[in-house]
């Protein structure tokens, strides 16, 4: 799943929009969801959308993109703040 982070909460969880099509899950494109930080798999700022729809489109997974792309950046992800995208296995 990929979302957009709208608002960091004071609790520290993430009030986010849903940004893609799910097949197997009951939000949908636009559904505002809380995520907790621990079930965030990668972080990246706006700027970043290019490399990693140029991986999800080489790979054909988002999670598979995203895992890479962990790789890549080694241990220096983006700070979860607004407007920061977010994907979750």
């Amino acid at each position: 799943m990929v979302s957009r982070v709208g608002r960091v909460r004071e609790d520290g969880s993430l009030l986010a929009t849903v940004d893609n099509d799910l097949t197997r899950s009951p939000w949908r494109r636009g559904d505002e969801i809380v995520l907790q930080r621990s079930h965030v798999l990668e972080a990246s700022e706006p700027w970043d959308a290019l490399t990693f729809s140029s991986l999800l489109a080489a790979l054909g997974s988002a999670s598979e993109a995203a895992m890479v792309w962990r790789d890549l950046r080694g241990l220096e992800a983006a700070k979860p703040r607004p407007r920061s995208w977010f994907v979750l296995p």
